[in-house]
């Protein structure tokens, strides 16, 4: 939670929320590592007085070590396809699907 107010004018801070949750969960088996985050932020006011609404992203991310320098990954971010704006009038991606290989 914060309280996002210019302290001199009292107005609301634009683009900023509230409220806003950021929470991950990870899972490790062998060679294989399962994520996923949830991110959430409330209702946030713009420029012209316009709001935005509140919006909640899920994003999933798997990978797979075949060797300790080479590793497989996948993310699947805004795996709902949420429709949301971080700036009035700009739409952001929908879901997107990545994948590739590593080597470190």
């Amino acid at each position: 939670w914060q309280n996002p107010e210019d302290r001199d004018t009292g107005d609301r801070l634009l683009r900023r929320a509230r409220y806003s949750l950021n929470a991950r969960v990870g899972y490790t088996v062998d060679r294989w590592r399962l994520g996923a985050d949830l991110l959430h932020s409330g209702n946030r006011m713009d420029f012209g007085g316009v709001t935005l609404d509140s919006y909640t992203l899920v994003n999933l991310d798997a990978s797979y070590r075949f060797t300790p320098e080479w590793q497989l990954f996948a993310k699947l971010e805004n795996a709902f396809d949420e429709n949301y704006q971080l700036a009035s009038g700009y739409h952001t991606a929908g879901r997107t699907a990545y994948l590739g290989i590593r080597y470190r």
